[in-house]
């Protein structure tokens, strides 16, 4: 169950409505789930064009509350680079394990075992021996209630615990300008939250590197670390125009065997 939203017709699910997030991102993210069920409520790369004219809000906002919903948990995001240029060819934004759990579809390994396909369809059927009476009852929905919260207290007590200070000395070794090296450490920590961020801000650095302004004169132009992380700019844009050349950070780990050894 769930109810339309009378100014844009998105789709909002009761079990978004109950969570602690505000009202654009319960909309927005109940768009995200809804362009993602053709790929089983995976993976949605809508562009930010779309997101306004069907929300009907603000670029800014839906940018805000996109990144919001990556600091929450809710949805990880990630450019895609055309041919290894600097142009970006769209954004896929991913649902969490957490936000499947919500909606019902999660898939989950616990404990190395093979991964369990949990689905709760409309009639709530939760295992072959239940009735569809029971499917209908309150009994089932508290059922369907305990398996989520089970999923979610699996799903963190197997998530790896993500430590900034471990990951701060590849920053550092990559940004260009080396200022004042306690007070990055200090914002890295505070602004890398999780994994995710932290593999956006490093391919977000790794574009603006290369960037014809931060090249020119002799890097004049390359902010301050510390106000680089404050103002959150690897969330930047940059048109492929304005890069020289470039890889994302994954595909460096993934193409040289010894890119641990060059940070």
């Amino acid at each position: 169950m769930g109810y339309i939203n009378k100014d844009n017709g998105v789709y909002i699910r009761d079990s978004i409505l109950q969570e602690t997030i505000s009202g654009n991102e319960k909309i927005l993210l109940s768009e995200m789930i809804y362009l993602s069920k053709n790929s089983d409520y995976k993976v949605a790369y809508p562009s930010l064009k779309h997101l306004e004219n069907k929300l009907r809000l603000p670029k800014r906002t839906i940018q805000r509350c996109i990144n919001n919903l990556v600091d929450q948990g809710y949805i990880t995001k990630d450019r895609e680079l055309k041919n290894g240029t600097g142009y970006i060819a769209k954004t896929n934004y991913f649902l969490s394990d957490k936000t499947r759990v919500i909606i019902g579809c999660q898939n989950v390994t616990i404990l190395g075992d093979e991964t369990s396909l949990y689905k709760v369809s409309e009639c709530h059927q939760l295992g072959d021996n239940m009735s569809s009476n029971r499917c209908q009852s309150v009994t089932c929905k508290k059922e369907e209630k305990r398996i989520k919260k089970d999923l979610l207290k699996n799903i963190c007590a197997n998530a790896t615990p993500f430590d900034p200070k471990m990951h701060f000395e590849e920053f550092w070794n990559l940004y260009p300008k080396k200022v004042n090296k306690k007070k990055a450490k200090d914002k890295f920590c505070k602004v890398c939250k999780n994994e995710e961020i932290f593999k956006q801000l490093m391919n977000g650095l790794n574009i603006q590197i290369k960037s014809k302004n931060w090249l020119k004169e002799n890097g004049q132009y390359i902010p301050h670390p510390t106000t680089w992380l404050n103002g959150e700019r690897w969330m930047d844009e940059i048109s492929g125009k304005e890069v020289i050349q470039t890889v994302t950070y994954e595909e460096m780990r993934e193409n040289d065997p010894f890119f641990e050894d060059t940070l």
